[in-house]
């Protein structure tokens, strides 16, 4: 699901932005970074709670 979200996005942002191609990677290694800071835990997975 991961690689699906990344390749979509991608391409939109690389057909949307201008000279988006010349920046392909720098726009992947983006969405990489903000996806890792909002969801750490994947894009599936659960918070663990721990019990004390």
């Amino acid at each position: 699901m991961g690689g699906l979200v990344l390749g979509v996005s991608e391409e939109l942002a690389a057909s949307y932005v201008p000279q988006g191609s010349a920046y392909r990677d720098v726009i992947a290694f983006g969405i990489l970074v903000i996806i890792l800071w909002l969801r750490p835990q994947g894009l599936l997975g659960r918070r663990e709670v721990q019990k004390v």
